[in-house]
């Protein structure tokens, strides 16, 4: 299986599963190899701190928040590991 440079990016990118992101844009559709368009609703992701709970092919990091269980996909260059904090104990996501 021939691996595409999204997925290859993505797994080199030191974001991993579990981490803590802040979703930084709006992905452009289908940018960099991304297997999905971004749509309207994932703009109120934007700004937002989100945990990373799985990490797929073409769809990107499959992200949720602890308030209103919101989960999407989204692609590994819209995201910003959050360092800051230390995320064992920081449980109150933003949405």
């Amino acid at each position: 299986m021939v691996e595409n440079t999204f997925d290859i990016n993505q797994r080199n990118c030191g974001i991993k599963v579990g981490d803590y992101v802040w979703v930084t844009r709006a992905a452009g559709d289908y940018e960099n190899g991304w297997g999905y368009p971004w749509v309207r609703q994932m703009d109120a992701l934007i700004g937002k701190r989100v945990r990373v709970i799985s990490m797929e092919s073409v769809w990107g990091f499959i992200i949720s928040s602890s308030k209103n269980y919101i989960c999407s996909a989204v692609p590994y260059f819209v995201c910003e590991k959050d360092t800051t904090l230390d995320n064992k104990h920081n449980l109150n996501l933003d949405i």
